[in-house]
Order: C-alpha cells, then sequence, then structure tokens
C-alpha cells in the first residue's frame, strides 16, 4: 500500500479566508471611487481636452 502526502485535518489548497475578503473588498471599493474621480476630473478639465492645466484652474477661479 502506498502513502500520498496528506495535507491534514481541515487544511485546504484555497487561500486563507482573510485575503479572500480583502481582495473582494478592493475590487468592489475600485467602482464607486474610479466613479468619483472621473467625475471630479470632469469638473476640473474645464476645456474637455484631457489635461488640467493652468486654464482649467483659472477658469474654476472665475466662475466663482
Amino acid at each position: 500500500m502506498g502513502l500520498t502526502p496528506s495535507l491534514g485535518v481541515g487544511a485546504s489548497t484555497c487561500p486563507p479566508r482573510h485575503s479572500r475578503e480583502r481582495t473582494i473588498m478592493a475590487t468592489v471599493a475600485t467602482d464607486p471611487i474610479t466613479m468619483k474621480l472621473d467625475q471630479m476630473f470632469a469638473a476640473t478639465d474645464t476645456d474637455s481636452d484631457g489635461y488640467v492645466d493652468w486654464s482649467d484652474y483659472q477658469r474654476l477661479v472665475d466662475r466663482y
């Protein structure tokens, strides 16, 4: 009878539970954060050229 390696009682090949939870939380939190940053960038990029430069800040100051 041959011996086969055992993982032990209760052992598994899955990563520990806490690392999976962190991965899930990081994945879920990215979407609302990305949306918020996209909104903030769109509000700051007043000429919609894809860059935030001095003229964008000047337009914001002049607006208020």
